[in-house]
């Protein structure tokens, strides 16, 4: 089990089974292919749960953490992204607490002796 992460109860939701986090944020994945400009959409969403600000950083945007914005009482990203391949990303929650995804397609041990989440397009 990852240490900054305990994930065990799954809640239903509107896109599916999402999973929370004992300190209370709930994140979750949605994909979207579009054919026509041959990219995957994904959107990340982690709920608010008072955080003042959500950040998302992964292989996308070169671990450089990009602000989320707060929309319905949920932060959200959309990135497009090439189909065919694997992205590590992490949330950043405040200004010092690392998040995976519960519903991450999987995990990957970092440099820094835990765990990244990544989604596979």
């Amino acid at each position: 089990m990852h240490a900054n992460l305990a994930w065990y109860r799954p809640q239903r939701g509107l896109d599916g089974y999402r999973q929370t986090t004992l300190t209370g944020e709930i994140a979750m994945l949605r994909k979207r292919r579009f054919i026509k400009d041959n990219v995957i959409k994904v959107t990340f969403v982690v709920e608010d749960s008072g955080a003042g600000t959500v950040f998302l950083a992964g292989d996308f945007n070169d671990w450089q953490a990009t602000a989320m914005k707060r929309r319905d009482g949920n932060w959200r990203a959309t990135v497009a992204l090439e189909p065919g391949r694997e992205y590590q990303f992490r949330y950043l929650i405040g200004e010092d607490r690392w998040m995976n995804d519960p519903q991450a397609d999987g995990y990957v041990r970092n440099p820094f002796g835990e765990e990244n989440s990544f989604v596979r397009t």
